[in-house]
């Protein structure tokens, strides 16, 4: 995970070919899969050997892991300025699924 001025930063690149010698098959966009949670109730979990986890139920709603503890804790202050954990592509059923779904906050 990268930082810039003690906040994380994300890149995402989107591409959609639809019509194109690369692919004629049209593809719909998914719709928007958001999560409600509380961001009062949010917390990080020491889990060992697995890393760090963001939960907002006392692990119950496991939300993200991490690497390290500094990591967890910018990704707690990220998280504790939303209160929607919102996914595209959750649903797809490709073998290598995680690899096409995009998580943000809002």
């Amino acid at each position: 995970m990268k930082t810039c001025n003690g906040f994380v930063t994300i890149s995402v690149m989107l591409v959609v070919l639809v019509g194109t010698a690369y692919s004629q098959k049209r593809t719909p966009v998914p719709a928007e899969d958001c999560i409600p949670y509380d961001a009062n109730r949010l917390e990080i979990i020491d889990e060992g050997k697995k890393g760090w986890l963001l939960s907002d139920n006392g692990g119950s709603h496991r939300m993200a892991m991490f690497d390290n503890e500094s990591d967890a804790a910018l990704g707690l202050e990220i998280a504790g300025k939303y209160s929607w954990m919102c996914f595209i592509g959750r649903n797809n059923v490709r073998a290598n699924r995680k690899t096409y779904i995009l998580q943000y906050w809002k």
